[in-house]
């Protein structure tokens, strides 16, 4: 049983090659790093902290502070809520490690 072809939604965009250009640039790493745009934050920030933040971003909040803390606070644990109680935004908090670890 085959399923059915899906139809495209956009046409297909192609990139412009007459604004390409070849350069003699080195290699770099793999991504170029823009740097850690949370880390600021996160640096301020005491365990029980939380950070406050609109609801559709908790979640990239909490990946951003996982990552944080395996450099900076490693076994530190991060929670996140899409909607506090209180007020229907967001929170990611920063945690002390589980009793144990």
């Amino acid at each position: 049983m085959t399923s059915p072809r899906r139809k495209a939604t956009v046409p297909a965009q192609y990139a412009d090659i007459d604004t390409m250009v070849i350069t003699d640039d080195p290699i770099t790493s793999r991504t170029a790093t823009g740097g850690d745009k949370y880390s600021p934050l996160f640096d301020k920030m005491k365990v029980g902290q939380a950070v406050k933040c609109h609801p559709k971003d908790a979640p990239k909040v909490a990946g951003a502070m996982r990552k944080w803390v395996k450099d900076h606070r490693p076994g530190a644990m991060v929670r996140a809520v899409r909607r506090y109680p209180k007020d229907n935004m967001g929170r990611v908090w920063l945690l002390a490690p589980a009793k144990g670890k």
